[in-house]
């Protein structure tokens, strides 16, 4: 797949994504109270409760998801870092690790052995109260991967708490299912085939 297949993470960002599961965008512009997390949607909404509170939390948790991969895409992984609960917690199950706090995220994602500055792709992302799931594609121009990241928010402080990712390996299609399946996005993992 070529590079310019890759969106960059800022440019997702700037609108809204289809699937974002949310009501409400919050503005960039928008005003807030001083110290206030831009994230902390249900205050921004005077007098929401019940749905209209959880349809802002859904949004809030969802802006919080594309902020991080927006950083992530400059590179700067320590801007990535101030988005991180003190107590943050990255795990990656299927190799066993474990990643405490902002600092230890910011070094693994510094020392990661990169062939290029890492471009991003959101295919995805789904907010819920208080956490969020994305689908996001990665490469550094030689390497390609697809991750799937579970986001715990810890909205009132706009930031993240928890971090789940999983990475699939592709694999080519079994052919005894050939007669009933259609290839999507050239089978790697950089590209979904879904309208994004």
């Amino acid at each position: 797949m070529s590079s310019p297949a890759f969106l960059c993470a800022v440019e997702e960002a700037a609108a809204p994504s289809p699937h974002v599961a949310a009501a409400a965008w919050p503005s960039p512009g928008g005003v807030q109270a001083a110290g206030a997390s831009p994230f902390a949607m249900p205050g921004a909404m005077p007098g929401a409760s019940g749905a209209a509170a959880g349809a802002s939390s859904f949004a809030a948790s969802a802006a919080l998801v594309h902020e991080f991969w927006r950083r992530m895409a400059s590179n700067d992984f320590a801007s990535v870092g101030e988005l991180l609960a003190d107590d943050f917690v990255l795990d990656w199950p299927q190799s066993g690790e474990r990643f405490r706090g902002a600092e230890r995220f910011v070094r693994m994602n510094q020392e990661y052995p990169a062939h290029g500055a890492w471009r991003f792709r959101v295919h995805r992302v789904v907010g819920g109260v208080q956490d969020a799931v994305s689908d996001v594609a990665v490469t550094d121009g030689v390497q390609q991967a697809r991750v799937i990241s579970f986001f715990d928010c810890d909205l009132a402080a706009g930031r993240v708490r928890r971090l789940v990712e999983f990475w699939p390996e592709p694999y080519p299609a079994p052919a005894n299912r050939a007669h009933l399946a259609e290839a999507i996005g050239g089978g790697d993992a950089g590209e979904s085939g879904e309208e994004d």
